[in-house]
């Protein structure tokens, strides 16, 4: 247990990890991206990740948009 350290995690680490580059949740996986979600309807977007849907393609999370990505198999 010597490798064990109670520094405190830097800044950067702990910013990143509120702003995750993906969300997979049970209807899917959703990627960060720049882009408006203007172009979706409010029944293909959601404020949070654990109310989405079959029909969700837009999460709008901590000011971040997610969208979700098509099957590529």
């Amino acid at each position: 247990m010597q490798d064990v350290t109670f520094d405190p995690v830097p800044p950067v680490l702990l910013e990143h990890h509120k702003h995750p580059d993906a969300i997979q949740t049970k209807d899917g996986f959703f990627v960060k991206k720049q882009v408006g979600h203007n172009d979706y309807s409010k029944v293909e977007t959601v404020n949070d990740p654990s109310n989405t849907n079959g029909k969700t393609k837009i999460i709008i999370y901590d000011g971040n948009v997610y969208v979700k990505e098509e099957n590529t198999m």
